[in-house]
């Protein structure tokens, strides 16, 4: 019994020790964690004579911003307003350079924030074909439409938004020589999964949606081969939703493949030797290094490799998910979006250590696009056996905010905790304070 109390009470001091030790991180803890330039330093707001006219024509809700290339229009939040023009033009400045030449013009954003709202307005355009889908782009007129949410609920994020400004990038690009649609959508979607982190791109990942239907249709040997898929009529999309959406997956899976097993350089090349008139089986093979056959048996690699584990994070949900998460990451170890969810799950179920380890082997991942959250979880599992670790994580998830839409809120309210806890009451109040003032923007239409 001696030796119990011992070790409870030397286990005791640790961790007082270790609370005791925040204090010099907290000495150093910067007043901006972030100084590269955030979305909302590239938005302004025109004054009150165009915000009459958007009001007139649109509704008493609706305002507009703009950036140096988007003039989005919305009733959806002030926050989430400012942030998505904001990421719209930084990802412009980041994607575009790396495949096209040409500026692109001006591109008007409709951003609208209910479900019904937005399909009335695809109606009301002329789109009623459009009316379920997560948004379009109208190349005639230059014009983005998107929807924040969905009639029963479900969100539409800025994955949504930089889809359809990659057709307005190729749009400009291609000029009069317009690219057929299995490269217009192929392309377009593989920037969905994509997103701006502190001022940097991050893409290369599977679409979870996407990849349930689209592996039952690889298993059954229904996606066409390479070549047949090259030379793709535009026809063959007006087809319905299935073949339709079979089509977009085929398309985004093999450009998934050329960015992750060639990179971004190879598939630069195989976009402009495309764009300057050479045909695609040859710009493929040009790019590559490789002959048609070759590279499709390493794209049917590629799928297993990389598409099946969006499927498993697509199907991870509810009171299978641990199974069906675990299985997943077995078989897809680096994929860190799906090793995210199972970290997630694990502390939701008090399993710190799991926790731990799947939110940091998250981390490991350079294609991660959640490392807010893992590092949010990370500092969570941590908190009690390493507070200094936990508090680290916790700086670093903060430092992400002003590029992400959602506001995740439980970084500041762990950070605001852990301060209180050692007295420092004034930098815990300016916390909370401060995710208060975001929040209420995200409150006010």
């Amino acid at each position: 019994m001696m030796e119990d109390k011992k070790d409870k009470t030397s286990s005791w001091i640790l961790r007082q020790a270790a609370w005791a030790s925040l204090w010099a991180l907290i000495l150093f803890m910067p007043a901006r964690s972030f100084a590269m330039t955030r979305p909302a330093d590239l938005v302004t707001e025109p004054g009150k004579e165009e915000q009459e006219k958007v009001k007139a024509k649109f509704g008493e809700g609706f305002r507009v911003l703009e950036t140096d290339h988007f003039r989005v229009i919305s009733d959806t939040s002030v926050r989430y307003h400012t942030v998505a023009a904001g990421l719209l033009e930084q990802f412009h400045q980041l994607a575009r350079p790396r495949f096209f030449k040409q500026d692109m013009k001006m591109v008007d954003c409709h951003l609208i924030n209910g479900g019904r709202d937005y399909e009335n307005l695809m109606r009301k355009k002329g789109f009623s074909h459009h009316g379920s889908a997560n948004g379009i782009y109208d190349s005639l007129t230059r014009s983005l439409y998107a929807r924040r949410y969905f009639p029963d609920g479900r969100q539409s994020g800025v994955g949504t938004l930089f889809h359809e400004v990659v057709h307005a990038m190729i749009d400009a690009d291609f000029g009069k020589n317009q690219p057929p649609l299995w490269f217009h959508e192929g392309f377009a979607s593989l920037f969905e999964v994509g997103r701006v982190l502190r001022g940097q791109w991050v893409y290369g990942n599977p679409n979870p949606w996407r990849e349930t239907p689209f592996r039952a249709a690889f298993e059954k040997g229904r996606i066409p081969g390479l070549k047949t898929f090259l030379e793709t009529p535009n026809s063959d999309f007006d087809t319905d939703g299935e073949q339709r959406n079979l089509l977009y997956n085929t398309g985004r899976s093999l450009f998934l493949y050329l960015l992750r097993s060639h990179g971004e350089t190879r598939l630069a090349e195989f976009v402009r030797r495309f764009r300057d008139g050479e045909p695609p089986h040859s710009a493929l093979s040009a790019a590559t290094g490789l002959g048609l056959p070759e590279i499709e048996k390493r794209w049917h690699s590629s799928i297993r490799r990389l598409n099946f584990g969006g499927d498993y994070l697509n199907r991870g949900k509810g009171p299978d998910a641990p199974r069906i998460l675990e299985e997943g990451t077995r078989k897809h170890p680096g994929y860190g979006n799906l090793r995210l969810s199972l970290a997630i799950e694990y502390l939701n179920r008090g399993n710190y250590p799991k926790a731990i380890l799947h939110a940091l082997g998250a981390l490991e991942d350079s294609h991660l696009i959640f490392r807010q959250q893992a590092h949010c979880v990370a500092a969570a599992a941590l908190m009690t056996t390493d507070p200094n670790a936990s508090f680290r994580h916790l700086l670093k998830s903060v430092s992400f905010q002003p590029w992400n839409d959602e506001i995740l809120g439980r970084d500041y309210e762990l950070m605001a905790f852990m301060l209180e806890k050692i007295g420092r009451n004034s930098k815990a109040a300016r916390i909370r304070s401060d995710l208060e003032k975001m929040r209420e923007l995200d409150r006010r239409r």
